[in-house]
């Protein structure tokens, strides 16, 4: 036995290589197996569509006498594509960025296992909703093309929950983050420290402020997987209660002015005097109805009063008290 023509594959990769037998001597009919690369297995004086590698013929004749040979198809160009590692990204960090690798083609792709093709370079983007995605890479030549694929795992990743805006007070103390801040995160991230009256690592910190500021947290969840989102609080004016005026209708301090007292709608200012008699009393107290210093329409003398004032919020349980006095 012997392999009168071979024909080589056009490609490392292709399955067009051809060989055919020349067989001499034995008693007819012959039995002929042909072994070869990648369970190849046929049977035949010749065979097409053959990939490149070694391959084993066996013949037996009538007679039950064997004769074996062997060769190899080789290849005329070879191509090769390496789509790289399978990769796992988080959902946040899409678009996933997908690097290939070819050699000895014309041209590049990326595509979907769908066929979808997502690139023309060996670079592609690629987005989609968490889940495990087959993607390709190939490379071709016009008559052959190499192909690899990776598998691309995309990750749900935690959700993050900064709580709603909040209004406090100067060194008010109040609680970060809603509840829970994230379900799925085992670290906490929160910047501004605010002058390190906040714990930043713990999931819900408690703390105070003297000025406006936004708070951003970042959660991190078992997967190395984050998300982050901010909240805004804002420092409301405090209540600033003055310990004088001068209602002589000059047009300036005529009226006892509480900065920032409008804050508290539910407010309840009262007036005594010395002995303990009510002279005034409002509630909702702001700059259109102030105290202008009158008991019954009737000027006031010159003196020391005192007042109490309610702010009805639960932020503020106590009153506040003290002297405000008259001048003219």
């Amino acid at each position: 036995v012997a392999v009168s023509d071979i024909t080589d594959a056009n490609c490392n990769v292709s399955s067009d290589g051809a060989a055919a037998l020349e067989l001499t001597g034995g008693t007819a009919p012959y039995q002929v197996t042909w072994m070869g690369p990648d369970g190849f297995a046929a049977e035949g004086n010749s065979q097409e569509n053959l990939s490149p590698g070694a391959y084993e013929i066996s013949v037996i004749d009538e007679n039950g006498c064997e004769a074996e040979t062997d060769f190899e198809i080789d290849f005329i160009l070879e191509l090769n594509a390496d789509a790289g590692g399978d990769l796992t990204v988080c959902f946040s960090d899409m678009p996933a960025v997908l690097s290939g690798l070819a050699e000895g083609g014309d041209e590049v792709w990326w595509t979907t296992i769908d066929g979808d093709t997502l690139s023309n370079t060996s670079e592609a983007l690629f987005s989609a909703n968490p889940g495990v995605y087959q993607l390709i890479f190939a490379t071709g030549n016009g008559i052959c093309q190499a192909i690899d694929t990776l598998a691309l795992e995309i990750l749900q990743g935690p959700e993050a929950d900064a709580g709603p805006d909040l209004e406090v007070f100067a060194e008010e103390v109040f609680t970060l983050g809603g509840s829970p801040v994230s379900p799925t995160a085992v670290s906490y991230e929160w910047t501004p420290i605010a002058g390190g009256s906040f714990d930043g690592g713990a999931e819900n910190p408690r703390g105070f402020l003297t000025e406006t500021t936004i708070f951003t947290v970042v959660v991190t969840d078992a997967e190395g997987c984050t998300a982050s989102d901010s909240v805004l609080v804002t420092v409301l004016p405090s209540v600033e209660i003055s310990s004088g005026f001068t209602p002589n209708n000059d047009g300036v301090n005529d009226r006892w002015i509480i900065d920032n007292i409008e804050l508290f709608p539910e407010s309840l200012v009262s007036i005594f005097n010395r002995w303990g008699q009510l002279l005034y009393r409002q509630r909702s107290y702001n700059m259109g109805n102030a105290w202008d210093g009158t008991y019954e329409g009737s000027a006031l003398p010159i003196g020391t009063y005192y007042y109490t004032i309610e702010l009805n919020d639960p932020r503020f349980p106590e009153p506040f008290t003290g002297p405000i006095t008259i001048y003219r």
